[in-house]
C-alpha cells in the first residue's frame, strides 16, 4: 500500500492502483490486521518529497485512516514535518524536553499550518473510534476511475458509502477521495466546508 499510495498522489498514477492492492485481501486471513502507511523512517518524508503539498498530506492521511487495517503514523506526519533522506527524516520532534524553544505538543507551540494538519488528523482518528466498520468492518469498491476512488465499510448496520452509489444510513459517513480537480466542488456527507476545501486544494495541485 506504501508504494501505491506515494504513486498515486505524488507521482500522479491513477487511483486504481490502490484498488488493484486492496484486490488481493483474499489472500490475507485477516486483511483488516494489515498496517496501511505512508511514510517510515527509511524514505524522506512525505511533506518533503517531490510532488508534495499539505493538501495531499491530508489526503494520504485520509486514505490510510479510512481505508482497512490498523493504520501506522510516523512521528511528526501528524504536523507535517519536513525532512530528506536519512538521517534527516529521523530529526526530533520538536519540543517535549525542558529548555525546548518550541513544543509541538501543544497548541500554543504549533503552527497555523501545522494545526491546520493536525487537526485533520484528529478528526479522521475520532471517525475511526466512532465507526466499528472502519476498524473491523468489510471493505466494498465502489468506483475505481482514473483520478477518484470510491469505497464503502459496513459491519452489521454501521454502513460507510459514497452518496452517490449507495443508500447512507443515519450518522454515517461518505468516502470519496479525488487526487484532480473537477467542475462541482465534491459533496461528502463525511466532509465539513473547511475539510472540501482542503479536497479541492489537492486536486488542484
Amino acid at each position: 500500500m506504501f508504494s501505491a499510495l506515494r504513486d498515486v498522489l505524488l507521482r500522479g498514477a491513477p487511483t486504481g492502483r490502490i484498488a488493484d492492492v486492496l484486490r488481493h485481501d483474499f489472500l490475507y486471513v485477516h486483511p483488516d490486521m494489515l498496517a496501511p502507511f505512508f511514510a517510515n523512517h527509511d524514505v524522506p518524508r512525505f511533506a518533503s518529497a517531490e510532488g508534495s503539498s499539505p493538501a495531499k498530506l491530508k489526503l494520504a492521511f485520509g486514505l490510510t485512516l479510512t481505508l482497512r487495517g490498523v493504520p501506522e503514523i510516523y512521528y511528526g506526519d501528524e504536523i507535517g514535518m519536513p525532512g530528506g533522506g536519512d538521517p534527516d527524516n529521523r530529526r526530533d520532534f520538536p519540543g517535549g524536553w525542558i529548555g525546548d524553544a518550541i513544543d509541538a505538543f501543544t497548541l500554543s507551540g504549533r503552527t497555523h499550518d501545522q494545526q491546520e494538519i493536525f487537526s485533520y488528523v484528529q478528526s479522521l482518528l475520532r471517525l475511526r473510534r466512532e465507526h466499528a466498520a472502519l476498524r473491523t468492518g468489510v471493505l466494498w469498491h465502489l468506483s475505481s476511475e482514473e483520478w477518484s476512488y470510491v469505497f464503502a465499510a459496513n459491519q452489521r448496520k454501521n454502513v460507510l458509502s459514497s452518496p452517490s452509489t449507495m443508500p447512507i444510513s443515519r450518522g454515517s459517513f461518505a468516502f470519496r477521495w479525488r487526487t484532480r480537480r473537477r467542475k462541482k466542488p465534491l459533496q461528502s456527507d463525511f466532509s465539513s466546508a473547511k475539510q472540501r476545501r482542503s479536497w479541492r486544494e489537492a486536486k488542484s495541485t
